[in-house]
């Protein structure tokens, strides 16, 4: 959310700033419900979750480092174009890495929790 937060008016912001925004609470709206209900199954679509929003980001990634110069680029990347692959691919590691963790842990507590089988 740090790059989008200089962009306070919304109507003026560029596209990649009310997408980082919009992104960056439904993430905290997401972790604030998986705070309350605390499951191996949360943490298996927390896993999900984290596994799509690397996927968005890998994909804001590829844009801006394949769309050549002289075009105008998606989102309304122009004025970052030399900043959002580092931030996207940043991005796309602490995500992934936050899908294998929580994807570990549900297997490991699912697993506790199955009543032994004779």
């Amino acid at each position: 959310m740090a790059p989008a937060l200089r962009y306070w008016n919304l109507p003026d912001a560029p596209e990649w700033a009310r997408a980082v925004l919009l992104l960056s609470l439904l993430q905290l709206a997401y972790a604030a419900w998986l705070a309350t209900v605390p499951d191996w199954a949360s943490l298996w679509v927390s896993m999900i979750f984290c596994a799509v929003m690397a996927t968005v980001y890998g994909a804001v990634t590829a844009i801006a480092m394949t769309t050549p110069a002289g075009e105008e680029i998606l989102l309304d990347l122009a004025d970052v174009r030399k900043q959002a692959p580092l931030w996207c691919g940043g991005m796309v590691l602490l995500t992934f890495t936050m899908a294998y963790f929580c994807g570990h842990a549900a297997y490991g507590w699912h697993r506790v929790m199955q009543p032994a089988r004779p």
